[in-house]
Parts: structure tokens; C-alpha cells; sequence
């Protein structure tokens, strides 16, 4: 019903509502002066997105980073990992290679002993080719550096415990050794002796 109101509007009485609630604002919606009667629906606005730093990473979030976890293999060229293997353009794994020292330190004949990541090998030569194996003897755990390298039929005698080895497979021949050494790639570039990281097969 209609009724006066404060400043002599009339206005028509909600149905339920008090005589004394006419000049009321509704419960539930906004005041002009930016109060609210009551709760009301409440706005969802979406949040803008913070905006990525200057310098920061840019590899955050990439999808492939994220699947590989902390303990993804180090790529090719990283720093502080082990030496790398790279594919060829057939796809094939190409071995990395570890330089030792100069072809003239290795007089024709004798051996010397280097490190590799793989462990430590004996290298040795004749005219024609490089040899370099596992540097501890199968037999009884021997250091092959102490031995002998006949060049004429490429054996390797160990001077401990006189076992004999093919210099160009690591297979035993003769002795108390009856497991072959491990035999690495072995190159000359420029002079220098170049051995694989890792043994053959």
C-alpha cells in the first residue's frame, strides 16, 4: 500500500515489509556512499597475471623442463658433467674422445699409464697402430704399466703374475688371467694420443 515517506515521496509499501522500513535501504544491496546493507552476491573478477621479471628465466614453465625433473642427464656442453656423447647425422652415438698426452712420450715398444673417466688404461704402440686396455691386470689385480709390449706379435706380458694378453682385443692368451681387459679406442691427432671415454662395447 502506499504510504509517505521521509521528504514527502510516496511510495508503495513491499509486501511483508514495516511501515518504518520505507525509507530503508534493501538489506543486501550497495549504498551510494559505498557501504552495503548486508551481504550480498559477492563479484568474481579474474586477477591479472604478474608479469614476468626482467633476466628471469625464460625456460620456467616449459613443459619438457618441467617432465625431466632435477635429476634430468646434463646436455651436451653443459659444465661440471661427465664427458658427453653426441649424435652423428646418421643418428648414431658418436664416443668422446680424451686427450692423454704427446705420441713422443710413448717410445715404440714400453707402455704408459693414464686416467680416463672410465678408469685408469695403458697405452701403447707399434709402427702401424695405437693400443690402449683396462690398466689392471686380470690376473691377480696386477698393474700392466710394469709390464712388456712385444710389438712384433702385439702381446701384452703382465711382470706380476706372467700373464699374456692380445693387445688389440684384451683377450688372455697365456697366465693365470682368464678374463679379457677392457679395450678402448685409441687415436693420434696432431701428435697427440687421443683415448675413447668409455671401453669398447
Amino acid at each position: 500500500m502506499p504510504v509517505l515517506a521521509s521528504g514527502g515521496r510516496w511510495e508503495r509499501l513491499r509486501s511483508g515489509a514495516r511501515v518504518g522500513d520505507a525509507g530503508r535501504e534493501p538489506r543486501g544491496e550497495s549504498h551510494p556512499r559505498g557501504g552495503r546493507g548486508g551481504r550480498g552476491p559477492v563479484e568474481r573478477r579474474a586477477v591479472p597475471a604478474a608479469r614476468t621479471r626482467v633476466g628471469a628465466d625464460r625456460r620456467a614453465g616449459d613443459p619438457r623442463r618441467d617432465a625431466a625433473g632435477p635429476g634430468a642427464p646434463r646436455r651436451p656442453g653443459d659444465r661440471h658433467g661427465r664427458p658427453a656423447r653426441l649424435l652423428g647425422a646418421a643418428g648414431r652415438l658418436m664416443t668422446e674422445f680424451v686427450r692423454v698426452g704427446a705420441l713422443a712420450e710413448i717410445p715404440e715398444g714400453e707402455l704408459r699409464a693414464y686416467d680416463v673417466p672410465s678408469g685408469r688404461v695403458v697405452v701403447t704402440h707399434d709402427e702401424r697402430r695405437l693400443f690402449a686396455l683396462s690398466e689392471t691386470c686380470t690376473g691377480h689385480g696386477c698393474a700392466l704399466a710394469d709390464g712388456t709390449f712385444d710389438d712384433r706379435s702385439d702381446r701384452l706380458l703382465c711382470a706380476a703374475c706372467e700373464s699374456v694378453f692380445d693387445a688389440e682385443t684384451g683377450e688372455p692368451l697365456e697366465g693365470p688371467a682368464r678374463d679379457p681387459l677392457a679395450v678402448f679406442t685409441a687415436r693420434e691427432v696432431d701428435g697427440w694420443v687421443e683415448i675413447s671415454a668409455e671401453p669398447v662395447g
